[in-house]
């Protein structure tokens, strides 16, 4: 985890991008104090992993009611998570639309900020309440037994009693990150982020993911290694570190609590994980993007690894340690390493990604090879796989 200088907001200056680009300041970190930034780095990495593993299970539900649906001929459960499957006909599009995004925060933050703000207020708002209902579901259940309870309201008609306390837990967790703008709620709003995004939005093979990927990873490395021969300055680190005006202050200001205005603090918007340094002196900032990107293909394997144990391809644990799933936790932990010495021994920003994408996809297929899958894997179908009962030994 690269440190960070500390300012008058603690964070401003020396950090990441939204997509991944990492920085630790003008000179490199060796020795001793390396060895502690590395302590901090892995703290940060676990910290990351155990939210692509939250994301992958919370979406795992659905995933088998769809796929038992689809096997006995039923129709789907009601209500499924809605989703949105990637495609490579894409893999121009999002660099090229995430490119004009970054230049008109970058041009027009100012004007923007305000909108931005309640913008991401009310997603990650939305965001919080998705991720924590079935923490809610449980607690309802266990502490009063309640399992379909509803409320009717006159326009909205019956709610879930679930769903009334986890939007309060939405509402209250974004609410409170506005009035205090604290570091560790804003790393409780980027949780929440990317639970919502992983489990809406759907990789449906590791053909796609290369395709998209790379084109992400060129798009990374340009914006963090080039971008400051043309416009004079690093955009993609100069958009992430903006802080944006707080709404509750702004909303003060007009109508008249200038008291309450000027207490506000400038915020800094859902986009990125914070963290202090718990063994070196420093803070450290993480693009969510760095965790969503190889959330997508951890979310995949797993699907993928359930498929085929569906089928009875799956082996003996001896024979079959490192699923497709661990080896794509294990493939970015790898990269997030790779970065993170490399800002700190050489003293530069670098694109993430450049790290992450190669260590993610690449001991998939060779994993895949090893077993036989590779065809399975790229395209994302197992209907073609030589099957294996599941007690063969």
């Amino acid at each position: 985890m690269p440190p960070l200088t500390k300012g008058n907001n603690d964070l401003v200056e020396s950090a990441a991008s939204m997509d991944g680009a990492l920085f630790s300041g003008p000179k490199p970190i060796m020795g001793w104090r390396l060895c502690l930034v590395m302590l901090d780095e892995c703290i940060m990495m676990a910290f990351c992993v155990l939210t692509i593993i939250a994301a992958a299970e919370r979406s795992m539900p659905e995933f088998k009611q769809k796929e038992e649906a689809e096997k006995t001929g039923e129709k789907p459960p009601s209500d499924p998570i809605p989703t949105f499957q990637l495609d490579a006909s894409l893999f121009l599009v999002i660099p090229i639309s995430f490119s004009a995004s970054l230049l008109l925060f970058f041009f027009f933050f100012s004007q923007l900020e305000f909108i931005m703000a309640i913008y991401i207020s009310a997603f990650t708002m939305v965001a919080v309440a998705f991720s924590v209902q079935p923490i809610c579901s449980w607690l309802s259940y266990v502490l009063c037994g309640l399992t379909t309870a509803s409320v009717g309201f006159p326009v909205l008609g019956e709610v879930a009693v679930t769903t009334l306390i986890s939007s309060a837990v939405g509402v209250f967790a974004v609410l409170a990150w506005l009035v205090t703008a604290h570091w560790i709620l804003l790393d409780v709003l980027g949780i929440a982020l990317v639970i919502w995004m992983l489990c809406h939005i759907k990789l449906p093979s590791i053909r796609v993911a290369t395709a998209l990927f790379v084109s992400l990873m060129i798009y990374d490395v340009f914006w963090v290694f080039f971008s400051e021969r043309i416009f004079h300055k690093n955009v993609m680190m100069d958009v992430a570190m903006k802080q944006a005006s707080n709404p509750v202050g702004v909303i003060a200001n007009k109508v008249g609590l200038p008291e309450v205005a000027k207490s506000s603090p400038k915020i800094m918007l859902p986009g990125k994980f914070v963290m202090h340094g718990i063994f070196s002196d420093g803070s450290g900032v993480l693009g969510l993007g760095d965790v969503f990107i190889p959330g997508l293909i951890a979310c995949f394997t797993r699907r993928f690894d359930h498929t085929l144990q569906c089928i009875g391809r799956e082996r003996l644990k001896k024979n079959r340690v490192i699923t497709y799933f661990n080896c794509s936790l294990l493939g970015f932990c790898a990269g997030m390493l790779m970065s993170t010495l490399a800002v700190l021994m050489y003293g530069v920003a670098q694109p993430a990604l450049l790290y992450i994408v190669p260590t993610s996809i690449i001991p998939l297929l060779l994993v895949s090879i090893h077993h036989g899958e590779t065809s399975a894997l790229w395209h994302g179908d197992c209907s073609h796989i030589q099957v294996f009962p599941v007690h063969q030994t």
